[in-house]
């Protein structure tokens, strides 16, 4: 009875040793997703914790962090904003293109408190959530900075599910820090004639920084995707050319810089461009740019050539060093897509 009593108790050791060893090996593996990121991905918003975090470099704008709210994994569905306004983060979601919010769930804080199931996602557990919202454009949360631990690194996930009624689609979103930059051309030619690249929708007109549902019907603007095959968009206006374009913009990229070409085919002007104005940056710097009777003012668009002349301009723009999302399957080797950002 001895011996076997002995027996026992080593099996008995090697048991808990397995199940210590197990443990361990879980809790490393883990942590291991995350050691091996670039925490340069940051959100670059300068003084996000002033006095107490390192100082960080500046974002695309001083202000506001802007990401896509990407439906589908591949439907832009509008836009997620992260600022920082006094002691709070403020998070604002922007349904456009025909979405609409109908849930909305986001998670601020340590990685290691992502509400996580068998490596899934669990969003009916972030501490901030608001549902049954009937497919409303936008919904704001207030992040105080007091509840973050500025000691840890800090993950931001915004969920929402949204609708289109037009398609008759619900579909799951989630915001994605991928730069996708907004191209919108204003073109001049002789004789007071002008047209625009035609776009994913006209700009609405601004009032306090919130959409008025008026359109700004002269300015269109497209989202164009680094790294990918390259766009085309036609120059239209339908007050001076009716049914017909005055030429194209053609964009491309070679990984460090965006280049824009904006060429006319109109016999009738001569072939000549009068003058071209560009905007390159955010959705929310368009919206919000030096706004000229509640709509963007292109004659002060950071790239523009005044020349006359020519058909046509060719702009090389650098791209900015942007904010980079992080899947799921990065973070924690989750099968199911989605993204976090990090805040610090």
């Amino acid at each position: 009875m001895t011996v076997m009593k002995k027996i026992w108790d080593f099996k008995k050791l090697g048991i808990v040793f397995a199940l210590f060893l197990s443990i361990f090996i879980l809790s490393c593996s883990k942590e291991e997703p995350i050691d091996v990121l670039d925490l340069n991905l940051a959100l670059k918003n300068g003084d996000i914790f002033p006095g107490t975090l390192p100082v960080v470099e500046e974002n695309i704008l001083p202000e506001v962090v802007e990401c896509e709210l990407t439906a589908g994994q591949y439907i832009n569905a509008g836009y997620v904003t992260f600022e920082k306004v006094g002691e709070n983060i403020v998070v604002t979601y922007l349904a456009m293109n025909g979405w609409g919010l109908k849930e909305v769930h986001l998670y601020v804080g340590s990685p290691d408190g992502l509400p996580v199931n068998n490596k899934a996602v669990k969003v009916g557990h972030f501490p901030y959530s608001k549902e049954n919202l009937s497919g409303v454009e936008t919904w704001e949360f207030v992040v105080p900075l007091a509840e973050l631990d500025p000691e840890e690194h800090c993950i931001i996930a915004a969920h929402a599910v949204v609708y289109n009624e037009s398609l008759d689609k619900e579909e799951t979103a989630w915001s994605n820090c991928d730069y996708k930059p907004v191209v919108a051309v204003k073109v001049k030619f002789p004789e007071g004639k002008n047209a625009e690249s035609d776009g994913i929708s006209y700009i609405d007109n601004i009032k306090g920084g919130v959409p008025t549902g008026i359109w700004c019907d002269y300015l269109g603007y497209n989202f164009y995707d680094i790294g990918g095959d390259g766009d085309e968009y036609l120059l239209v206006n339908g007050i001076h050319f009716p049914g017909d374009n005055a030429g194209n913009v053609v964009v491309s990229d070679d990984g460090d810089m965006i280049t824009v070409e904006i060429n006319t085919k109109y016999d009738m002007l001569k072939d000549n461009l009068g003058g071209s104005y560009l905007y390159v940056g955010t959705f929310e710097g368009l919206v919000n740019f030096e706004l000229h009777n509640e709509c963007p003012n292109y004659h002060n668009f950071p790239y523009k050539n005044l020349s006359d002349g020519g058909t046509q301009h060719i702009y090389d723009i650098p791209i900015p060093a942007v904010q980079k999302s992080v899947s799921f399957k990065t973070l924690i080797g989750a099968s199911k897509w989605g993204w976090v950002s990090f805040i610090w």
